[in-house]
């Protein structure tokens, strides 16, 4: 069976780096969305102090490289309710089951690499990609993990990891250059830390559909 990540390399990082884990960092990333989703609704200006904007980093504002995950989707008051319960379930359990440094090693590599895709091609980006790469990893990991989609759907999370990976598939082909560069910056802590066991898994299916062919 293979493992579902390669969790050696994290590892080596951890020995040097050890210092930059944050405890309480997946609770903390769930409560300021649902303090900037409040804060929103009576100041509709808010996000825009937060957002990754290029020009605006570079003439000083450095916390929006990292401020631009803290803002949630604009669902309305009732998702923003269900969104900030969903991302605490699944970042909680993400990061009991890695530990502080490994989470907050794959926040910080999401982070920096859409904040450097940003200031390299002069795209505002969004978080969207970042959210999603903390989702899947959740599914990855738990693929058989149930929720009830809507509170009363029950949807495994490979079955919505599925869904996801049709949309980014989908942007991926019709989006626009900064959809693409927003997600392939976005994504690059997952395929960083799940892209060689992805690898192994395509290397067998082909393996396996050339015998069958055979016979």
């Amino acid at each position: 069976m293979i493992p579902a990540m390669d969790d050696r390399w994290p590892r080596k990082f951890e020995r040097h780096l050890s210092f930059i884990a944050i405890p309480g960092l997946a609770a903390f990333i769930a409560g300021m969305h649902a303090i900037v989703g409040l804060l929103t609704q009576f100041k509709p200006e808010m996000p825009d102090q937060l957002r990754l904007v290029p020009e605006l980093i570079l003439h000083g504002q450095v916390w929006r490289c990292f401020t631009f995950i803290l803002i949630p989707p604009d669902y309305g008051p009732l998702g923003l309710f269900i969104w900030v319960l969903m991302i605490y379930a699944y970042l909680v359990r993400l990061e009991a089951y890695w530990g502080d440094f490994q989470f907050t090693f794959f926040c910080l590599i999401g982070t920096l690499a859409t904040s450097a895709a940003s200031l390299a091609t002069g795209y505002t980006l969004p978080a969207t990609p970042f959210h999603m790469s903390l989702f899947l990893a959740f599914a990855r990991l738990n693929p058989e993990f149930e929720v009830l989609f809507f509170f009363f759907l029950p949807a495994k999370m490979k079955w919505l990891a599925g869904a996801f990976w049709f949309i980014i598939l989908w942007d991926m082909i019709f989006g626009s250059a900064g959809d693409r560069i927003a997600l392939l910056a976005g994504l690059a802590n997952y395929f960083l830390f799940f892209g060689s066991s992805h690898w192994l898994e395509l290397k067998n299916l082909w393996r396996r559909s050339r015998y069958q062919g055979r016979f």
